[in-house]
């Protein structure tokens, strides 16, 4: 659910006093999610895609990406939110924000594996792709 900045902060904030962190071999297969899917949203340039975990439990996914060139990044940050909503997050909880800035776009976002699980949370950057 993409709410404004504010209220993702609180619903974050919610889950992480409620659960703990991913990790392991949990967390390293979020990480390689993240590669091998954003590469599938629309207007964002599939091999400039990277991820990384670290030990952030307020980002614990740092990822980022291009956009292809001549995609505007409001179009590119659209198509990881789809991505995002398809297939990366996990069914019992997420919450999601966007903002575009001058040369980059994000999405923040949280997501909980079930109601005593674990969570992840993080952020993908788009820059504005290369001609």
């Amino acid at each position: 659910m993409w709410v404004d900045q504010p209220a993702f902060e609180a619903a974050k904030r919610r889950v992480m006093d409620s659960a703990a962190p991913s990790s392991g071999d949990d967390l390293l297969g979020m990480e390689i999610d993240f590669v091998g899917l954003l590469d599938r949203a629309e207007g964002v340039h599939g091999e400039s895609v990277t991820a990384k975990r670290t030990s952030d439990p307020g980002c614990l996914i740092e990822a980022t990406c291009a956009a292809t060139p001549g995609i505007p990044l409001e179009a590119a940050i659209r198509g990881i939110e789809g991505v995002w909503l398809s297939l990366l997050r996990y069914r019992y909880f997420e919450a999601h924000t966007t903002r575009v800035a001058l040369g980059e776009a994000v999405l923040d976002f949280i997501t909980q594996i079930d109601g005593d699980g674990f969570y992840v949370t993080g952020r993908v950057r788009v820059t504005a792709g290369r001609s």
